[in-house]
């Protein structure tokens, strides 16, 4: 190549050098996914048969459902049951949110399991303490219906989050007539409600889980 052809191409790589610079770049990041947030809220605790010291729950595979898939497959038999979108949930205490990834959409469902329920108290006649373990290894399923669809939009179309607020309501675990009324105190006093003492108002107590749930 001779010399002055040599000198023209440096030239021009030198002209056209900042021009790619100033071109499109990666900056490398992913763009955030649709999500969705779902709260869950407790209502005050009121009843004339007991007061609650604890009242735990934990509710798995939470999900969304509308016009797309659940956000996650269902389980197989290489996933173990219950390890999606866990929520842990204090009855007694404030909101818990979660939020998940969603393909865009209208979602017009929420269900979850509530599994692990732990209460503690006392009766209000005795003063006698009162606990139940229920639901330790398969709960009530609870399938909720927002009265209109959340939409879901695809990323960066908007920026605020759609969310669906539930409530849970635990005076009605004990309303009248209330399942402690045919338990039987233990021999050291007070009332344990599990799957071998006082059997019937565990479960009684387990399926009134269900409808303490309700969308907002």
């Amino acid at each position: 190549m001779r010399a002055v052809e040599r000198r023209w191409l440096l030239a021009l790589a030198a002209v056209l050098a900042p021009l790619a610079a100033c071109g499109p770049a990666s900056s490398g990041a992913t763009p955030a996914s649709p999500t969705l947030t779902l709260t869950f809220t407790p209502k005050a605790f009121a009843s004339t048969d007991v007061t609650l010291t604890t009242a735990t729950m934990t509710l798995t595979d939470v999900h969304a459902l509308g016009d797309t898939p659940p956000s996650s497959p269902p389980p197989s038999m290489t996933k173990p049951m219950h390890m999606d979108n866990v929520v842990a949930l204090n009855a007694l205490g404030g909101a818990v949110a979660i939020t998940i990834d969603l393909p865009p959409g209208l979602y017009s469902r929420v269900d979850f399991d509530v599994t692990d329920v732990s209460l503690a108290g006392t009766l209000t006649a005795t003063g006698e303490p009162f606990t139940a373990t229920l639901a330790m290894f398969q709960g009530p399923h609870v399938d909720l219906r927002p009265s209109s669809p959340v939409e879901v939009q695809a990323a960066g179309v908007d920026a605020s989050v759609p969310t669906i607020a539930i409530a849970v309501d635990p005076s009605t675990w004990f309303a009248p007539p209330s399942p402690l009324d045919g338990a039987t105190p233990s021999a050291d006093g007070g009332v344990t409600c599990d799957d071998q003492q006082n059997a019937p108002a565990a479960d009684a107590l387990t399926m009134r889980l269900k409808p303490s749930f309700s969308v907002q």
